[in-house]
């Protein structure tokens, strides 16, 4: 959670408690200790930058609360921690008859323009780079199910359709399109765009490049005097492929899914 919060909007019986489900820290001030990895955005030689920490949980005792949700969290975790760690904890400080509930966008896009999917293929790519399935969100009800066998029950799914493209007179899906843009823009646009570059380069002992008139297309000559083709892309392109993504998606009708599943906990002699 970051150490920002709201003030003036938040209600007057909210407290905010910052923690790390997966690491002990030990300097709740430090930003650095705070962080679940270290990521190197160096996708030639791709590292996590593990830091050796004492796993703790979070900072609560057992049963302590009514009801527990987490929402957006899919970038954070790999498939090993929300099974271990993650989904258990959640269980943990859930009292006996409380409710648990996990709400993720799935950010697989129907109708997805075609020239849009390299961006979102990257964007997976990146996710398998640092050890995180991006489209976890539809399995999180049967990690639930699984991890947790003899201590939840009252099981639920549902499925809501975000739609990208004007319906009636809503701007929902104005904004849920302009949300998804942004975040293509801002928060992983980094990430998407030197995931392109640097995995679409041959891994090659030496070499040496040259870059054509056009930006997008290197010419590669291997130590066997081959060359090699690689389709790359510049800032401007990816920037105007996002400019068009907003009629695009229109256009096209596209929509995703949230996924939101929510379950019981047990009553302490396992009746339901």
């Amino acid at each position: 959670m970051v150490p920002t919060y709201p003030l003036e909007i938040k209600p007057f019986n909210t407290t905010f408690v910052q923690s790390n489900i997966l690491f002990e820290t030990n300097d709740h001030n430090s930003s650095d200790d705070n962080k679940p990895f270290d990521v190197e955005f160096n996708l030639r030689r791709p590292s996590l930058g593990k830091k050796e920490r004492k796993s703790s949980g979070l900072p609560f005792q057992a049963n302590t609360f009514d009801f527990v949700h987490l929402q957006n969290a899919a970038f954070n975790f790999t498939e090993e921690q929300w099974q271990n760690k993650v989904i258990p904890e959640l269980v943990r400080v859930t009292k006996v008859g409380g409710w648990i509930e996990l709400c993720e966008v799935d950010p697989k896009i129907v109708n997805l323009p075609t020239k849009f999917s390299k961006l979102y293929e990257a964007y997976l790519k990146f996710g398998r780079l640092i050890g995180v399935n991006l489209e976890i969100a539809p399995c999180l009800g049967e990690m639930l199910k699984s991890y947790c066998a003899g201590q939840l029950a009252d099981f639920h799914h549902k499925i809501q359709t975000l739609v990208h493209y004007d319906h009636g007179s809503s701007r929902v899906g104005v904004i849920t399109r302009e949300n998804f843009i942004q975040f293509y823009r801002r928060t992983v646009g980094p990430m998407i765009l030197e995931t392109i570059n640097n995995c679409s380069m041959p891994q090659l002992s030496s070499f040496k490049g040259k870059e054509k008139e056009d930006a997008s297309l290197v010419e590669i000559t291997s130590d066997d005097g081959a060359v090699i083709q690689s389709t790359t892309m510049t800032q401007k392109e990816y920037n105007e492929m996002l400019d068009s993504a907003d009629e695009d998606w229109k256009k096209n009708e596209c929509y995703n899914d949230m996924h939101r599943f929510y379950a019981r906990k047990f009553v302490s002699n396992g009746q339901t």
